[in-house]
């Protein structure tokens, strides 16, 4: 509220609660597609264990999973709401689905190559070290066959949600978790 009297929109990286919840509290920013999952998903179960934060822990990745359990018929009302609410939405697609997004290696290689420009030597060597290498999820990448298997079905949800959400009129924007690592195509 005291936000709202000067203008301000309030930002969320939403973890273990819902994006409806999130918007009907205030929330008009919801960074890395975060709670939409919990907001789209039937089983009960699934739910509580977002709001538990044990998804992680089962499968590796909050986001990158959860969103395999979404069900897409529940995403016309939560797009309805987060129009009328004015929310800005940012998926971080590439970021998120790291090593199963299909231009993933074109990418890298991007990365790569804009970390070696000459223009670009003020960089600090260790940034440039951790761009060529950095991977959010150790040890799951690449994804084991049945990590993958979950990844692709969640990534044709996310991807699903988000082109609905753009078509429906929604405002989108472009961010990530890339605090020291390079977002190609930026």
């Amino acid at each position: 509220d005291e936000g709202r009297k000067f203008g301000l929109k309030l930002a969320a990286h939403l973890v273990s609660t819902s994006a409806r919840d999130a918007i009907n509290a205030g929330v008009r920013f919801l960074a890395h597609g975060s709670g939409v999952a919990a907001s789209t998903i039937r089983d009960p179960k699934i739910v509580a264990q977002i709001k538990q934060r044990e998804l992680r822990e089962l499968y590796g990745g909050a986001t990158a999973t959860s969103n395999g359990f979404q069900d897409p018929a529940m995403f016309d009302d939560l797009i309805a709401l987060m129009i009328e609410k004015d929310v800005l939405y940012e998926p971080n697609i590439v970021q998120v689905f790291r090593g199963i997004y299909p231009q993933f290696d074109e990418y890298q290689l991007e990365i790569h190559r804009v970390s070696m420009l000459p223009e670009l030597h003020f960089l600090p060597e260790m940034f440039v070290r951790m761009w060529a290498t950095d991977f959010p999820y150790p040890g799951s990448f690449p994804p084991a066959p049945d990590m993958r298997e979950r990844m692709t079905k969640a990534l044709e949800n996310h991807l699903l949600f988000t082109k609905k959400f753009a078509a429906a009129g929604g405002k989108l924007s472009v961010g990530s978790d890339a605090y020291y690592h390079m977002v190609p195509g930026l």
